[in-house]
């Protein structure tokens, strides 16, 4: 059952990194042709495309902040629980 959780964290990493690549190069794109949008079909469509496009930019951030922490958090060792040398000897 480890094992399988590394594999998911791993993956759900891998994942992330590469949806953030591709909204990096996507943001960049989406942002000129909202401005193209705005100039070339007037400003009340243009102004729908930009904001639908910054509402699936800003979906697309978290889920990739979502998937890095799931991924970091499956790949963390969970400590165990020992007893402290107070506790030890005494009864409850």
């Amino acid at each position: 059952m480890i094992i399988l959780k590394k594999i998911a964290g791993y993956f759900l990493i891998v994942f992330a990194i590469l949806m953030a690549i591709g909204l990096l190069g996507s943001t960049f794109q989406a942002i000129l042709q909202s401005s193209k949008e705005i100039h070339d079909n007037g400003l009340a469509e243009g102004l729908g495309y930009a904001f639908g496009s910054l509402f699936m930019i800003i979906i697309f951030i978290l889920l990739v902040i979502y998937c890095m922490k799931t991924g970091l958090k499956l790949l963390k060792n969970k400590t165990k629980i020992t007893d402290s040398i107070e506790d030890i000897g005494k009864e409850f």
